[in-house]
């Protein structure tokens, strides 16, 4: 029988992971997902770890190891014990995850799926004039290769991590010269497809407004926050929209509702 639960710190001063980080068990399997990726794994007594990725999955994996009773002290010393080739492992402890997305949430980033052995996570990180992003290139759950591109202000992508990501893939030699190209395409594609889900979702709870407010104004006013509470910083009305009618708002937020379910 299969199951699973959120991990929860024990050792970790921390009051929690958020959800970020589960524990699968089956089959006398325990495997630890962190990030939407299987990270480490314990069978027949024996600890395998697959990658310690960044500095959060590292801190899941400690707390995982330990609460079963192994020695987590740091990445080194946890890959020295316990490090694991996926594609090494007898092929009855390694189970593909084929539902696996191509991209999901990292922490302060994102992670970027090319095949079942390699990805890219790509962060952020505030320095002293700025910002920068960063993506790091993982094969088996090894460092291989990283970019890193500085900003001074916000920059223009059609994704998050664009640019560092195609840098990135550009460069490095982990990936053939004939898949380069179509890997970002896909990325774009696919990040493309995300965010038109966001708004189309986005709309869908703006126009919710028709249902719970009782009269024109209380309409509106949902509308308005549940569009703003979506977009966050990239909406603003204009400075008169105070004095507008109570039709003309229902008017404007009505073309921007239609224009987020395309």
């Amino acid at each position: 029988m299969a199951y699973k639960i959120k991990l929860q710190p024990r050792y970790e001063r921390r009051k929690s992971f958020y959800g970020k980080a589960y524990v699968q068990q089956y089959d006398g399997r325990k495997v630890l997902r962190s990030y939407n990726t299987d990270v480490a794994e314990i069978r027949d007594g024996k600890a395998y770890v697959f990658g310690t990725y960044s500095q959060t999955t590292l801190r899941h994996i400690k707390e995982f190891l330990m609460q079963n009773g192994f020695k987590a002290e740091n990445s080194k010393q946890i890959m020295k014990d316990y490090g694991a080739d996926r594609n090494k492992l007898p092929a009855y402890i390694v189970k593909k995850d084929t539902s696996k997305p191509i991209i999901s949430s990292a922490d302060d980033g994102k992670v970027f799926r090319i095949d079942d052995n390699k990805e890219i996570v790509a962060q952020a990180e505030k320095t002293r004039n700025g910002f920068k992003h960063t993506a790091t290139l993982y094969v088996n759950g090894q460092e291989v290769d990283k970019s890193t591109a500085h900003y001074l202000n916000r920059t223009w992508e059609s994704y998050e991590f664009q640019s560092v990501v195609n840098n990135l893939i550009g460069k490095t030699s982990y990936i053939p010269k004939n898949q380069k190209e179509t890997l970002k395409e896909k990325f774009a594609g696919k990040s493309h497809e995300q965010i038109q889900k966001q708004f189309g979702t986005i709309g869908k709870i703006a126009s919710l407004g028709e249902v719970f407010g009782k009269t024109k104004k209380e309409k509106n006013a949902w509308k308005l926050r549940m569009i703003k509470a979506g977009l966050g910083k990239g909406f603003s009305v204009p400075e008169n929209w105070d004095k507008l009618s109570e039709d003309e708002k229902e008017k404007r937020l009505n073309l921007v509702i239609k224009q987020l379910k395309k």
